[in-house]
């Protein structure tokens, strides 16, 4: 499989050959890439931009919070990253919000570029996974609704169970009767 530039001679290592396969790379990704300084987008991949509507190069220098479905969510990822884990990794799961305002669930995972540098980089994969939340909620209302049918027809079998118990009970009495009726009659007789 050849590379899409035809400028690209694989055969002769450089840093420009580097360079151009890095920018192939990052371009052509079926995920969402981002770099990010300070909490602002410095470069987007197209399939980001496409993720969430932009055009080409609308998110750069913008704050990420644009992306951010709730204030608490951007809050939040930013206390864990202004302290990032000591694997220098981070994942969640999040909804962000297209340009458009619709919502789509991402798994995020970002790495900081240089946790101890003067203005904090990091690089972060984003990847649509709303067919898979709306596949899990589906799923849950399935089985809260299979739930609830269970209580039902557990609390009706309860009844049934407690009514039949009682007629058992009534036929038993009515046979002891009806015997205690036969000795009468047949001593009567």
């Amino acid at each position: 499989m050849g590379l899409p530039n035809a400028s690209l001679k694989a055969a002769v290592p450089t840093a420009e050959n580097d360079r151009l396969i890095y920018e192939q790379v990052f371009d052509n990704a079926l995920v969402g890439i981002c770099f990010m300084q300070e909490r602002c987008f410095v470069r987007v991949n197209s399939r980001m931009e496409e993720m969430l509507g932009y055009g080409p190069g609308e998110l750069a220098g913008k704050n990420v919070r644009c992306v951010y479905a709730r204030q608490e969510d951007y809050e939040e990822v930013g206390r864990i990253v202004a302290h990032f884990p000591s694997s220098n990794r981070y994942v969640h799961e999040r909804p962000l919000v297209a340009k458009n305002g619709s919502l789509l669930w991402c798994l995020i995972a970002g790495r900081m570029v240089d946790p101890l540098g003067e203005a904090p980089t990091s690089v972060w994969i984003v990847q649509d996974i709303s067919a898979k939340k709306q596949a899990e909620n589906q799923l849950a209302r399935a089985n809260q609704r299979l739930e609830q049918i269970v209580q039902t027809r557990t609390h009706n079998l309860q009844k049934t169970n407690a009514a039949l118990k009682l007629e058992v009970e009534r036929r038993r009495e009515s046979e002891r009767a009806m015997i205690e009726s036969r000795e009468k009659y047949r001593v009567l007789i």
